[in-house]
């Protein structure tokens, strides 16, 4: 009996082993005083990124090669989010002031102002498309109180500026503009996370933006360092966000939280990730992989607990739609694909 109880706990060690997911991250590409935080996937040999110094970077062949755009003019400006819908049209957003909105569609060669901002509380965090034709902007609120929100309807070619679009933010409420992930959209729905005040929110509408609903989170907040950094969607329920405080990158408290009825109980992650987590992406089925600057971890029960897999410097991370190829970007221009 023992000896086939033995046998058992062997097979059944082998099978979790064979069905627990495992992540290589692989170096495509280093850029040393840069720091990386735009990133989309359009598909396996298409991806673009962005980042500090006016820069851009293009890959049309699965990472072999990348093109290392630089933006004349733009030099000061820090691009925290991009989308791309082929390998020439590209949007990309900057933190600060003065905001832009600029768009190629030309493969970086040319650009132009679809919208600007030269007010000096102008801040702009992401920018989600909910299909070719509709996408949003999301920035912190500035002189009027409100959220600044601009949209557009003709594949960002331009913009409009809403204030009434997003439920008015509670004290210094804000968004992170840490990865490019706390705006989501997907046909007629949105998502948006917030933190840096009293209350770290979830805002969602099913109708784009007629209606929400506003869920408190019990992820670390407080703090103006603190809250939702980063926001995933697993399945049409199970959403995973990630944060914390980035002042305190190893500190492990309240850094996920994690919701199975879409949003209506949230809870504090039972084994968080190590630390302060600036991106998550969901891979596929229950599997969530965040990243930070104390290291990256991964989920396998749709954010319940972590485990680590590596003690890399990340700021940023996608998944294809299959959730079979990612990428992960961060500080010193680093670009690191993602396999299983």
């Amino acid at each position: 009996m023992r000896v086939l109880l033995l046998s058992w706990a062997v097979l059944f060690c082998i099978s979790a082993k064979a069905q627990s997911p495992s992540f290589q991250f692989t170096n495509q590409y280093t850029a040393t005083g840069l720091s990386l935080r735009g990133l989309c996937i359009v598909n396996e040999q298409i991806v673009w990124a962005s980042g500090t110094a006016g820069t851009v970077l293009r890959t049309l062949n699965g990472g072999k090669d990348w093109q290392k755009i630089m933006l004349k003019g733009y030099e000061k400006l820090d691009f925290r989010d991009i989308h791309a819908f082929d390998s020439l049209r590209a949007i990309i957003i900057n933190a600060g002031s003065p905001a832009h909105v600029l768009c190629t569609a030309d493969g970086g060669k040319t650009w132009t102002i679809a919208y600007q901002n030269l007010h000096k509380k102008a801040f702009l965090d992401d920018l989600a498309f909910a299909n070719e034709q509709q996408g949003i902007v999301f920035g912190d609120p500035d002189s009027t109180g409100k959220f600044l929100t601009l949209r557009t309807t003709d594949a960002g070619k331009t913009w409009r500026a809403e204030y009434n679009f997003f439920p008015t933010p509670e004290g210094q409420e804000a968004g992170f503009a840490a990865s490019g992930s706390i705006l989501q959209a997907i046909e007629n729905k949105v998502w948006l996370a917030t933190g840096g005040g009293k209350k770290s929110r979830l805002f969602y509408s099913k109708d784009m933006g007629k209606n929400w609903e506003i869920q408190e989170t019990p992820i670390l907040c407080g703090k103006e360092a603190q809250g939702i950094f980063s926001l995933a969607l697993g399945s049409s329920k199970a959403w995973v966000a990630v944060g914390g405080d980035y002042t305190r990158e190893t500190n492990p408290e309240k850094a996920s939280v994690y919701t199975l009825n879409a949003g209506k109980i949230w809870k504090v992650s039972t084994t968080p990730p190590r630390g302060y987590r600036s991106g998550i992406a969901h891979a596929a089925g229950k599997v969530f992989v965040c990243v930070g600057t104390s290291g990256s971890d991964m989920s396998m029960n749709n954010g319940k607990t972590w485990q680590p897999i590596n003690t890399l410097d990340l700021n940023a991370v996608r998944f294809d739609k299959k959730g079979k190829i990612g990428w992960a970007v961060g500080r010193d221009g680093q670009i690191y694909k993602i396999s299983r």
